[in-house]
């Protein structure tokens, strides 16, 4: 049911950008991407990344006054301050506005405030329902956020002929009828309550991450903000239409984390669970290897057959961009020090991972344009998520099968850099290139013949009930 999720979530969204890509310029993509990267950031201040303490904590609560304490607690506060923060922002929004677009665009900053306090509450409630186990509740509450995105988008930016804003304005209105939907789904897990006793617990767990979350913002999508300062913002709008096109990737990142997160929190006592960890490490790689040299290969002809000609230039960026979304999502596999409570070196972790990404970023950018802040991602998230397993190790490990892994990872690697570089034209160069994916895949023996046919096998509807049933 996660991967349904995340399987409807990023297929209309990519469908619904190829739709609007000619009604709106790269700018206007630019400027939209600039707004949601900032006020994720504040978000996370604004929630004081309390979810992540509902997720940690939830399971351990037997009662359900306890478990209402720590949902409710969790929202109420993320609803006060995000309006809050959100009332200073519009107290200076001509110089912020300025700033960030380069001259006053009132409505954009006011959406984008609306946008962040709708966000900050839609992560309570929807890890609240991943964490009760609500999977069809978290499944409606997607098709409703998307159904009203999706219609509002169309009718404002195709019909009325808004454009930046019309976007902003109808993803603030999908997470708002997603976050009705959710809170009408907790039921009595969700109250007029707030408990101070439920906040000191929530807070000891995430006020470490805080700070956490804001590297991994920066770390994540600071590269919009180099691109911005050393290009422009229609090269901002390029990168963003590579990320739209990349996000596809999520279909296996996005579904696995949200149904390996529950797994690890509720049964990482078991015997079995990190031999199945280690299997599905290995599953998503192979899967997200393939999704990664498919949609890097086919993205030019895709951008030619959908989009207007402006767009095509970011068709170089996408392997690029594929492969750093796979590995930036690769670390939820090594749960060591989360489930230590190691938040300080969590922090630690994305603090360096920050200061690297956007030094990396900034001098390959200056050197290599475009191309070069996109594979700068590649290094970086790949270096974090080495950092992880390693010092997660200690705490919780897990038998990963490094031997296959590697020599996997450094040839796919190299072949998807190889197809960027060479930027061949033509249909028989790519058919090559994806027959050289699968003889990377089973030369490397990251996964057997008859694992392949076991896994399709369970894709096409055999259903595990067990994580460690295998």
């Amino acid at each position: 049911m996660f991967t349904f999720v995340a399987l409807a979530d990023k297929g209309l969204n990519s469908i619904t950008f190829f739709i609007l890509a000619s009604y709106l310029t790269r700018g206007d993509y630019g400027k939209l991407d600039l707004t949601t990267t900032v006020m994720i950031g504040v978000a996370a201040v604004a929630g004081l990344e309390l979810f992540q303490g509902v997720l940690r904590l939830f399971a351990g609560e037997n009662s359900l006054d306890g478990r209402r304490a720590l949902v409710s607690t969790a929202f109420w506060t993320a609803l006060v301050l995000g309006l809050g923060l959100s009332s200073g922002l519009l107290i200076f929004w001509r110089p912020l506005a300025s700033l960030l677009y380069g001259h006053w665009d009132q409505r954009m900053l006011v959406l984008g405030a609306f946008w962040m306090v709708a966000y900050s509450v839609a992560s309570v409630l929807s890890v609240a329902l991943r964490a009760d186990l609500q999977a069809r509740a978290v499944a409606i509450s997607s098709a409703i956020k998307l159904t009203v995105q999706v219609a509002l988008a169309l009718w404002l930016v195709v019909g009325c002929g808004y454009h930046a804003e019309g976007l902003l304005f109808a993803q603030c209105a999908g997470l708002l009828a997603g976050n009705l939907w959710c809170a009408l789904s907790l039921g009595g897990l969700l109250g007029f309550t707030w408990s101070a006793t439920a906040f000191r617990r929530l807070f000891a767990f995430s006020a470490p991450l805080v700070v956490s979350s804001l590297c991994v913002v920066g770390a994540q999508q600071g590269d919009r903000l180099i691109v911005w300062a050393l290009l422009s913002l229609d090269d901002v709008g390029l990168l963003t239409t590579g990320y739209r096109v990349a996000n596809i990737v999520g279909l296996v990142t996005s579904g696995v984390m949200m149904a390996l997160s529950p797994m690890i929190y509720q049964f990482h006592q078991e015997q079995g669970t990190p031999k199945e960890i280690a299997r599905l490490f290995r599953v998503y790689l192979v899967g997200g290897f393939a999704l990664c040299l498919v949609i890097g290969v086919m993205a030019g002809p895709a951008l030619v057959w959908f989009v207007p000609a402006e767009y095509y230039p970011a068709a170089r960026c996408i392997p690029f961009l594929t492969l750093a979304l796979l590995a930036a999502q690769a670390s939820c596999f090594f749960p060591g020090l989360a489930l230590a409570s190691r938040m300080k070196s969590f922090a630690a972790i994305q603090a360096g991972t920050l200061v690297l990404n956007l030094s990396l970023c900034w001098v390959w950018g200056r050197l290599f344009g475009l191309l070069g802040v996109c594979a700068a991602g590649v290094v970086v998230q790949t270096l974090s998520c080495i950092v992880y397993a390693r010092l997660g190790h200690r705490h919780y490990p897990i038998p990963m099968e490094w031997k296959r892994l590697v020599p996997f990872l450094l040839s796919g690697g190299a072949l998807l850099a190889c197809w960027v570089y060479l930027d061949t034209p033509g249909w028989w160069p790519r058919v090559m290139f994806l027959l050289g994916g699968i003889v990377v895949v089973f030369a490397s023996r990251a996964i057997s013949v008859a694992e392949a046919v076991a896994l399709w096998g369970q894709v096409l509807g055999q259903k595990r009930t067990h994580p460690t049933a295998a």
